[in-house]
This record gives structure tokens, C-alpha cells and sequence, in this order.
């Protein structure tokens, strides 16, 4: 991540920022926005690229048929496809391969338009699996990763979902291992304690962002929304 940063510099690298599940990742995210940072976040262009017409719902239907549908207007029935890729790696696999690429494709779309066309800098992908899909991290620098024990991870999750420990367990399981990404992260965000503990290390690390970035008039603007929260 640091070599792609520091050769494609101001025009096409983005701010990577993940996680492992119920870590926290989303209240970073909000504190980002809040700061004046531009979010591109992957959950939101999942859902689009899935509507009917586009190339990805056109491939999950082409894997899974029609029985992933919803009766009344066609689109994706997530539960149904969550069901179908639950605790199944190959069926994962095969979901991963027909969106993953439209995803990648969008969110590097909206990268080009805020770097290149709004002139933004500090541009945030939002991305629980940023390591996962392997060419998105190669436009980002710095990348970040939200991170908490193992113990509190399976709390949360618990208790944000109301799925029993077994569920979630498996749910954990199912993504990279945290210690993975924390190997690949050039910072860490880390959120074992209160949500002022929590917003106070986002500020600190916002700072961080600001400087490796470049520190141009944006940066500043957004060190100055961050101090003044302080």
C-alpha cells in the first residue's frame, strides 16, 4: 500500500479503512464524514450494482436462479442468498466472483470523479473486505483497520445481531482472521474500551491520515474540525 501511494500520489489512491465484523468500523467511518472526508462505502455500492438490469444481479441470477428473487418486483432477496452462502465457502466464493468486480469497478469510478473531478483528497473506502478482494488495496494509502479482542468482537456481534454464540462464532469465522489485516494495516484503530476512547484514537489516527496524505487545504480544515471536537 505504501509503494501504490507514494507512486500514483494525488490522483488515484484512496484512504483504506476495514475491520473485522462489529469491531467498530462504522462509527470511524461516521467520525471520517462528520470531519469533512468523502466516504465511498462498499455495503452502499453492493446494493446498487444488484439491481435489476446491472451486471452483477445479472450474474448472481445466472449462478443461483431465480429462486434468490423476490416475487413481487424481481430484485435480490437477501436473506435467501445470505441463507444459500451461510457457512458455505464454495457458494461464497461463487457470490464474490459475480459482484466483486462490479463493486471494485464502481467505488474505483467514484474515486477517479472525487480525486479528479471534485479535486478531493482525502477520500475514504469504507470497505469490510478490503484485504479480501486484493486489487481494492492497491489504491489505498494509507489503510486503516478498526480492530478489538476477540472476546468483545463475539460480544458485540451478539448482542448488535441477537444471534446466539454459535452464529456468531461462525459468522467471525467466516472472514479473514483480524490478526491478518492488522499484518497488512499501515495504521490501527484500536477499540476495546469506551466510544470516547474509541472517538478519541479516530482522532487521533484522522490527524495521522491527514499528514501522510499530504496536508493540502482540505486536511487542514478537517485537523481543525478534529481539534475543536477534542
Amino acid at each position: 500500500a505504501y509503494f501504490i501511494g507514494r507512486t500514483l500520489g494525488a490522483s488515484l489512491v484512496g484512504v483504506g479503512l476495514t475491520g473485522g465484523i462489529a469491531t467498530g468500523k462504522s462509527t470511524v467511518s461516521k467520525a471520517f464524514r462528520d470531519a469533512g472526508a468523502v466516504i465511498i462505502d462498499a455495503d452502499v455500492v453492493a446494493r446498487e450494482v444488484v439491481v435489476p438490469g446491472r451486471g452483477a444481479y445479472k450474474e448472481i441470477v445466472h449462478h443461483f436462479g431465480s429462486e434468490v428473487l423476490n416475487e413481487d418486483d424481481a430484485t435480490i432477496n437477501r436473506a435467501k442468498l445470505g441463507a444459500i452462502i451461510f457457512g458455505d465457502p464454495a457458494q461464497r466464493k461463487k457470490l464474490n466472483s459475480a459482484t466483486h468486480k462490479f463493486i471494485i469497478w464502481e467505488m474505483f469510478k467514484q474515486l477517479v470523479y472525487q480525486r479528479l473531478i471534485c479535486r478531493k483528497h482525502l477520500v475514504v473506502f469504507d470497505a469490510p473486505l478490503l484485504f479480501e478482494t486484493k486489487l481494492l488495496e492497491y489504491f489505498c494509502y494509507p489503510t486503516i483497520v478498526v480492530a478489538c479482542s476477540e472476546a468483545n468482537e463475539l460480544k458485540r456481534l451478539m448482542k448488535r445481531d441477537n444471534m446466539k454464540e454459535e452464529d456468531a462464532e461462525k459468522r467471525i469465522k467466516s472472514q479473514m482472521k483480524l490478526q491478518e489485516k492488522l499484518k497488512k494495516a499501515d495504521l490501527v484503530i484500536q477499540n476495546d474500551g469506551t466510544l470516547e476512547e474509541l472517538l478519541d484514537n479516530t482522532r487521533e489516527t484522522l490527524k495521522r491520515t491527514a499528514v501522510l496524505v499530504g496536508g493540502l487545504s482540505e486536511l487542514n480544515a478537517i485537523k481543525v474540525a478534529v481539534e475543536s471536537s477534542q
